[in-house]
């Protein structure tokens, strides 16, 4: 039996990357010297190897097997802090004048610490004069949505503050502030283009309150939001006017309703409470008892859901499912926007990613909205996004490649530069280098590599995924991630 000559690379803690050998003597195939070399396959600080770049034979006495490399991702081990965006903020909408918004999400584990943000893309400025938040057991809509506990007693608000003045503050510093008005400002620049802007996000400070059991035994710990608003004003917010969320978002959003008056501080909502839809916190962070992991998602309407059932069954909320249980909760941060181009959402990553600090990014490095462009211009495309993954691997998160999918049906020009990044892609993945959610062959006609089968797609010319072609990528994605999850 042949000896193997391994070598591998490890991302050092300083944000480099360095490359080792080890060698393995009388294994049977490639495949089985790098199982054997796995626990050997270390830098000097005890880090494990992030990839298998070659396996070579260093005896002819038996011709070696041909050898796939399999990528070999370090472990991710999560942390305490846990950031949500179940569903993107997408839609502008006018806030009735002197109304309180209430909103019920549901959350992957218990909470001890708690901040929202607010987003603000058009003119002018937008002010809220009271925010709170309270752990409820139950939704109790038969109790015009009252914050109870698991015996079914009453619960307080908390009032959120925003002493840190829109930044994203360190617990330590700012907790339970005593500045309960919000004024989120105008942004800089791009003012009114959903697609094109890069957000203002303005950060609470954190608040002390914790979750409670839920009084159906449910996993998933409840927290009621609720935001008085005292004027006509526009607002970034979701929409599905008259929808109760649950059936359709896998239990976490539950829904949002509204009501004249300030409600902010009162133990029910009047009985003239109507759903809207409306959600106003755009990103929820929290601080738990139990270590987690924070997936997230950087592209256009394909990592949105657009065209899902009520656009809130991505493949993301199903990878989530499949990954998070009650020892290893994992949240879904969706930062899919309709409409955005590469350089949009890729400038809106660089200016989030510090603060929610995922563990997982799935990224897409071009995307159909990118249309057809010179040569030169894709190259700048994908330049942009292997840097992107170069500074998420600087960080310690761990980038997985989404598609890139077709524009369907395909337009001839805008395929053929879109086939451009396949291959590079398709290069990547053979190479073991970073992990690839590979859209077009797991959405593939039988037979094809990268023919769209109708079975996923949504009718009409339509390029974008239907529920069970959400749930086929989910599915992938999750059996992609898991192996790292420790």
């Amino acid at each position: 039996m042949p000896d193997y000559t391994i070598t591998y690379r490890v991302h050092e803690a300083d944000g480099s990357s360095a490359t080792y050998s080890v060698q393995i003597a009388g294994a049977i195939s490639g495949d089985a010297a790098v199982e054997q070399a796995v626990p050997l396959m270390r830098n000097a600080a005890g880090e494990r190897a992030h990839e298998v770049i070659s396996v070579i034979p260093t005896s002819d006495a038996v011709p070696a097997p041909a050898y796939s490399p399999p990528i070999v991702q370090a472990p991710i081990r999560g942390s305490q802090l846990l950031s949500y965006a179940t569903l993107p903020h997408r839609s502008i909408s006018n806030l009735a004048s002197n109304s309180t918004s209430h909103h019920v999400v549901a959350l992957e584990t218990d909470y001890d610490l708690v901040r929202i943000a607010l987003i603000k893309d058009t003119a002018g400025t937008q002010s809220f004069p009271s925010v709170t938040v309270a752990p409820t057991a139950d939704v109790n809509a038969a109790g015009n949505y009252a914050p109870i506990d698991e015996n079914g007693d009453p619960v307080s608000w908390t009032h959120v503050t925003w002493d840190s003045a829109g930044e994203a503050s360190d617990p330590l510093l700012t907790v339970n502030g005593t500045t309960e008005a919000v004024t989120v400002p105008e942004p800089v620049a791009n003012a009114g283009d959903a697609q094109q802007v890069v957000f203002d996000y303005y950060w609470s400070d954190w608040i002390r309150v914790r979750s409670i059991p839920r009084a159906d035994g449910s996993r998933l710990p409840l927290l009621a939001i609720r935001v008085y608003n005292p004027a006509d004003q526009t607002a970034r917010c979701l929409m599905g006017a008259g929808t109760d969320w649950e059936p359709v978002n896998r239990g976490r959003i539950w829904l949002g309703v509204r009501a004249g008056g300030d409600h902010t501080e009162a133990a029910e909502m009047p009985a003239n409470t109507t759903i809207t839809g409306q959600w106003l916190a755009a990103y929820i962070q929290t601080y738990t008892s139990r270590r987690g992991v924070t997936l997230m998602g950087v592209g256009d309407s394909l990592t949105q859901g657009l065209n899902t059932t009520n656009d809130t069954n991505s493949w993301g909320h199903i990878a989530r499912d499949l990954l998070s249980t009650a020892t290893r909760p994992v949240t879904w941060c969706n930062e899919g926007h309709g409409g955005s181009l590469s350089e949009n959402y890729y400038r809106r990553a660089r200016a989030l990613i510090p603060v929610l600090k995922p563990h997982i990014v799935v990224y897409s490095p071009w995307s159909p909205n990118d249309g057809v462009s010179s040569a030169a211009t894709l190259d700048l495309v994908w330049s942009r996004g292997m840097d992107f993954m170069g500074w998420l691997q600087s960080q310690g998160i761990q980038p997985v490649i989404f598609g890139p999918a077709r524009w369907y049906p395909a337009n001839s020009s805008n395929e053929a530069m879109r086939q451009r990044i396949v291959q590079r892609v398709n290069e990547i993945e053979a190479n073991g280098d970073v992990p690839v959610l590979n859209v077009d062959r797991i959405t593939a006609l039988a037979g094809t590599t990268d023919t769209p089968d109708p079975r996923w797609i949504i009718g009409g010319g339509n390029t974008h995924f239907n529920d069970a072609g959400n749930a086929l990528l989910g599915q992938a994605l999750a059996a992609l991630i898991e192996p790292m999850l420790r």
